[in-house]
């Protein structure tokens, strides 16, 4: 194994101009062997000149020799000491998968000793769940599909914990003997995706409640009516309004108040399914999306939600806290836009207000565009 991992390091650090010279070198020592043998055909062996000239070319042959010996050290111990000291991980991989050699920095971020690393294979050292997608793409290198892979995986770290890293991978086939063989680039990046995804759902959720906020509502929807007009999968949104929540805050205070609409967020994700969507749009609104549901399922959620919001009565800083809410379902067709469900549910929560509040009211579907004019 020492020797199949020197020879392949050997041979991946050697710049393409080191080969240049040694092919130029090659080419003048056979050349001096040719011009030696022309020698000895044509001209007689006991000829002074021709002795000097024969022990001119083994010593320039040797020279040669000698110079290809040491830039093949020289190049050897180069690779040697930039993959050892590299700060990402480095590794050399046989085409089946297995670590051939690999330096200090991949022994720390997979948290192995390297004699325990180089018995393994990378799908050893990945979780579970992304094996399928590395084994597929992998395929796909080496059948030249594309030339390198790189991609954001976990490795499952010795002491049980996910370790977040960028694989790059470039298959390199085989030559003079050598089999073929990836070389690997893997980098830590557990602590930035950590910061990313923190972001990410500052940007995607309401600081109060938790729930999403309007912008990730919006952009959900809008997937959601592109999933309808595709594959003919309908949905629905449900708008929800509290009813008199202005006077709960000018009552009470605002920390009632705010306490009041966190208690509804608890209500409204527990009355849904793991695939719905719960986001409060502001102050007292509030949205929940229901991928592939029926107009009844929507109505059932709605009237559930409010008769929860009904019947919950909450004490804060010594005051009960009772309140209701208005809703209004609008259902996702093929052919809607994101802005025209948002209206129509709007417009059926609106309803209800003008009827006393506290209930639900379903939008009609939207109207099929004009022939000839295609719906935007």
């Amino acid at each position: 194994m020492g020797r199949l991992s020197l020879g392949l390091s050997h041979r991946a650090a050697v710049p393409h101009e080191v080969w240049d010279r040694r092919q130029r070198r090659l080419r003048a020592i056979v050349w001096a062997h040719a011009l030696a043998l022309a020698f000895f055909t044509s001209v007689v062996w006991s000829h002074p000149f021709l002795v000097l000239a024969l022990l001119m070319l083994g010593i320039l042959g040797g020279r040669l020799n000698a110079g290809l010996r040491y830039e093949a050290r020289e190049a050897t111990q180069r690779f040697r000491s930039s993959f050892d000291s590299a700060p990402i991980g480095m590794a050399i991989v046989s085409s089946n998968g297995r670590f051939i050699d690999v330096n200090g920095a991949l022994c720390e971020i997979v948290g192995h000793r390297r004699e325990t690393v180089l018995g393994l294979t990378l799908k050893d050292l990945t979780f579970e769940e992304d094996r399928d997608v590395d084994a597929r793409l992998v395929r796909e290198v080496v059948q030249g599909d594309r030339r390198t892979l790189q991609r954001q995986k976990r490795f499952l770290h010795p002491e049980g914990h996910l370790v977040w890293v960028n694989v790059s991978l470039s298959f390199v086939r085989g030559t003079a003997g050598l089999q073929d063989y990836f070389i690997a680039q893997i980098e830590d990046v557990t602590e930035r995706k950590r910061t990313l995804d923190q972001l990410q759902h500052l940007a995607d959720h309401d600081a109060l409640t938790g729930l999403l906020n309007r912008r990730r509502l919006e952009s959900e929807l809008a997937h959601q009516v592109a999933l309808s007009e595709r594959y003919d999968q309908r949905g629905c949104l449900i708008m929800l309004d509290l009813d008199d929540f202005k006077s709960t805050n000018d009552s009470l205070g605002h920390a009632v108040g705010d306490e009041l609409l966190k208690n509804i967020a608890d209500i409204l994700r527990s009355r849904v399914r793991r695939s719905d969507l719960v986001a409060r749009l502001g102050g007292d609104e509030f949205a929940v999306l229901l991928p592939q549901a029926t107009r009844e399922q929507g109505r059932r959620v709605a009237e559930g939600i409010t008769k929860a919001i009904r019947e919950r009565s909450d004490i804060t800083d010594g005051h009960e806290v009772r309140t209701s809410a208005s809703a209004g379902v609008a259902t996702i067709e093929p052919g809607d836009v994101p802005g025209g469900v948002l209206l129509r549910a709007d417009q059926a929560l609106y309803q209800v207000k003008e009827h006393g509040r506290d209930g639900v009211a379903v939008a009609p579907p939207p109207l099929p565009p004009a022939r000839g004019v295609r719906s935007g």
